[in-house]
């Protein structure tokens, strides 16, 4: 499921990609800009997924993880933060604009 067809995509540490996306190496080929993104789902769990589009990953956070707490946002390249939400305070934007 490497190049799968949709939208957005997701992944997780585990190197999982969900089949509503691509692979991050075809987003790179068209130079669309990937944000990696941490995730607090619990007390215990938190995830590492890489997005290309921050209001289609928090109606998947909604969806799969429907108490989810926070998320940080950070650049790919230079690995610095760039944001971070709440289920309170959400993104309002498909991508940070710096």
């Amino acid at each position: 499921m490497e190049h799968c067809q949709g939208l957005a995509f997701f992944s997780d540490e585990r190197c999982s990609y969900f089949s509503i996306g691509f692979s991050p190496k075809f987003y790179q080929l068209f130079n669309h800009k990937i944000m990696i993104v941490i995730v607090k789902t619990s007390q215990t769990q938190i995830f590492k997924y890489h997005v290309n589009n921050l209001i289609k990953f928090t109606q998947f956070l909604d969806k799969t993880y429907p108490g989810w707490r926070w998320f940080n946002v950070f650049d790919q390249k230079t690995k610095n933060q760039i944001g971070n939400f709440t289920n309170h305070n959400r993104p309002t934007s498909a991508k940070i604009n710096l």
